[in-house]
């Protein structure tokens, strides 16, 4: 089920660089969240001796109702490459409203003591985000996650239209994600662990990638590389 629609209202258009220091910045402390998590090199990690539960509420301040039929989405990432999918929830909401209980069941084994692991969380309605969390760190060790407050997902964003050879690319960053258009296709990207520059994965497609390196980027489309992007000039 796509989480974003292609019709959604695109924010002005901000420039390449100012674009690549945002999410230069996300690779950075991605980076640095990884060195500091590695496991020691010589043995296998511990993993869990029984089932992980992660527990909580999703919640928002705003007294906006959420749409009939909307659906909690709860999502586990690996956090030394969040790329990587863990597992993930869909509840239907029927016309329930907030806060909304939550549980994340992972069997025994599948995860590791000590590791880090990305939760990222969305409400959904008729196939696009209205409400998202910031992604929230957790480990086995710490399963009751308590409230988690959530933000208006059309508020947040920055758009850059690029055009790679003489193809239209439009970026727009919301949070930990990178929704890329292009083609006729809305591709949702995650950052992943490089080493220089920016790099955007899509999820269970590593072929596709966003890769911004200062000024410059590069766009992998399920494995065929297009053109060097160029940035459009910013309409008057």
């Amino acid at each position: 089920m796509p989480l974003i629609n292609s019709s959604m209202r695109s924010k002005p258009t901000r420039t390449l660089g100012s674009f690549a220091r945002m999410i230069l910045l996300a690779g950075a402390l991605l980076g640095l969240n990884g060195c500091a998590s590695l496991p020691f090199f010589g043995g296998s990690p511990a993993t869990t001796t029984s089932d992980t539960v992660f527990t909580g509420q999703l919640s928002y301040s705003a007294r906006i109702a959420l749409p009939v039929k909307s659906t909690a989405v709860i999502k586990l990432y690996d956090g030394i490459r969040p790329e990587e999918l863990i597992t993930e929830e869909q509840i239907p909401l029927q016309d329930k409203q907030v806060p909304i209980d939550f549980s994340l069941h992972i069997g025994k084994g599948l995860l590791m003591l000590n590791h880090p692991y990305l939760l990222h969380t969305y409400l959904v309605a008729n196939d696009r985000i209205e409400w998202f969390s910031e992604p929230i760190t957790v480990t086995p060790e710490k399963q009751q996650l308590g409230t988690i407050k959530l933000k208006l997902f059309n508020d947040q964003g920055i758009t850059t239209k690029m055009v790679c050879g003489k193809t239209p690319v439009t970026l727009t960053n919301r949070g930990d994600v990178i929704s890329m258009q292009i083609e006729g296709e809305n591709i949702i990207l995650r950052p992943a662990v490089s080493a220089s520059g920016a790099r955007y994965v899509a999820q269970n497609d590593p072929d596709t990638v966003f890769w911004s390196k200062g000024d410059k980027a590069t766009i992998t489309v399920h494995g065929q590389e297009l053109p060097e992007c160029q940035t459009l000039s910013d309409s008057p």
